[in-house]
């Protein structure tokens, strides 16, 4: 009897040991996180538990949410991010399932939405910018974007796409421009939601100015590059000292638009720069080398659009200050009035035009106006020989001209495709040489009169531009024009 008792005390044993090691071994829903405290759902139920003996053994609670979510195959991943953080504060997440597009970051807590939550990336950026809850938004964001981009979604070097060309005067934006962006911090998201859709928010620009939150992308790209030229050692040691970097000076940003002259802007940039990338401690070649990547060098390429006084009402600038107007591969300055704008941006430049046009390659000026420009009015802009054509677009309505298009697909194609739209190209060099030889041009607002100026023998049609009607003249100082 007592065999068969030891005996049967034994099958039980091995039993119960084979149904505690396959219920321990086999996969279960719940969340193995020093990231996150515990995820609940707005009714206060759990939405997935940490794993615990009792999870493994007995099973883990985990709402539909979090199953579509895939929230446990998440945090497992981001784990992988713990050993480089100096300092991990456990964050508790509530789910709400009746608002949407809602996230809000608090120190300890992440409120976020349903929908939000199912958004690729989303919530493991929130989650770790609230890691660094105790450090401004800038900060926090640079440091969260960059050490899940490097060590969870594998970008390690600035992708072609970025572009070399790309200078922070192009990324500078204020509360308008940045909300409407694609580079927008994940702890502003609701926020700028809500500004977007009624023109108000609690990220005020009355604060910061012009916020150093639109030059978000330049200051990551800084640090892939710097990160993209170090060895092994050196990349472990910048993960490290990234955790240094402060938010730049937002009085320092504010004097960028106060600069007399590019050139000063752009040395005032280098500076601040230099001073954010110093805790890291790199070679003096590699901080010129990312520097040079995020300021637009000398001799580079400008679009150069001057809004005269009669084109002021219906020029889009409205859409320049929202962004709306895309972002053309060459750098483009719009002068409105005593303001100008770099497309699209909303923060105002006081630049001196003649040491910007001198210092870079702007070949040919837009002008737009509602009347034939007089010919001293064009040749102001070509004072230092350097700008060779002047492009003078009439818009007299706010329907004479798509600039967002003509931006889109360029000013010259555009104008070839819309034979609506009246424009003169004016060779400049060439006026100077009719206006010494043949004296002053009278009343420039009647077409006729420029052709008897500059001695038109004829007027055919341009093979390049169908629309388009080119002088055969004596003095080549306009190309091609379409005038009504």
């Amino acid at each position: 009897m007592g065999r068969f008792l030891a005996l049967t005390s034994s099958i039980i044993s091995l039993f119960t040991l084979s149904w505690v090691l396959c219920r321990w071994l086999q996969p279960v829903q719940c969340i193995n996180s020093s990231l996150v405290s515990k995820v609940v759902l707005a009714s206060g139920e759990t939405a997935v538990q940490q794993c615990s003996p009792s999870a493994r053994l007995f099973g883990a609670k985990i709402s539909p949410i979090a199953v579509k979510a895939r929230l446990p195959e998440r945090l497992e991943n981001l784990q992988r991010i713990v050993p480089l953080l100096t300092q991990v504060t456990p964050i508790e997440v509530h789910i709400t399932r009746h608002l949407k597009r809602q996230l809000l970051i608090t120190p300890g807590r992440v409120d976020i939405s349903a929908d939000f939550l199912m958004k690729p990336k989303l919530f493991e950026r929130a989650l770790m910018f609230a890691q660094f809850s105790h450090e401004s938004d800038f900060a926090a964001a640079v440091k969260s974007e960059f050490l899940l981009d490097e060590t969870l979604w594998g970008v390690t070097e600035p992708s072609a796409d970025a572009g070399a060309a790309s200078s922070w005067v192009e990324h500078m934006k204020g509360l308008g421009n940045y909300c409407h962006s694609h580079s927008v911090i994940v702890a502003h998201i609701t926020y700028c939601d809500v500004h977007n859709q009624y023109g108000d928010s609690a990220i005020s620009d009355s604060k910061l100015g012009p916020t150093p939150w639109g030059l978000a992308p330049i200051f990551v790209r800084s640090l892939e590059g710097a990160y993209a030229h170090l060895n092994l050692a050196g990349k472990e040691r910048l993960l490290q000292d990234l955790l240094f970097l402060d938010e730049p000076e937002d009085q320092t940003i504010a004097d960028l638009t106060h600069a007399k002259t590019f050139t000063e802007a752009n040395a005032q940039f280098a500076e601040l720069m230099r001073n954010w990338l110093m805790p890291l401690m790199l070679k003096p070649s590699i901080v010129s080398t990312v520097i040079n990547s995020a300021t637009l060098p000398a001799a580079s390429p400008v679009r150069y659009i001057v809004i005269d006084r009669s084109a002021l009402d219906v020029f889009p600038i409205d859409q320049v200050e929202t962004g709306i107007l895309p972002s053309p591969s060459i750098l483009t300055l719009v002068e409105y009035g005593l303001r100008q704008y770099v497309v699209p941006g909303d923060i105002t430049y006081r630049f001196d035009r003649a040491e910007l046009l001198k210092r870079h390659d702007v070949r040919r000026i837009v002008y737009v106006s509602c009347h034939i420009p007089s010919v001293d009015n064009l040749l102001r802009f070509g004072e230092d020989d350097n700008v060779k054509r002047v492009l003078y677009v009439r818009q007299c309505a706010s329907d004479d001209m798509n600039w967002s298009r003509a931006l889109t697909v360029g000013l010259d194609r555009y104008l070839t495709n819309h034979a609506e739209t009246q424009f003169m190209e004016f060779n400049l060099s060439a006026l100077r040489l009719a206006q010494r030889q043949r004296g002053p041009l009278k009343d420039a607002s009647e077409i006729s009169n420029w052709g008897k100026w500059l001695k038109w023998q004829n007027v055919v049609t341009d093979d390049e531009s169908p629309s388009a009607l080119r002088p055969l003249a004596v003095i080549e100082g306009v190309r091609r024009f379409r005038m009504f």
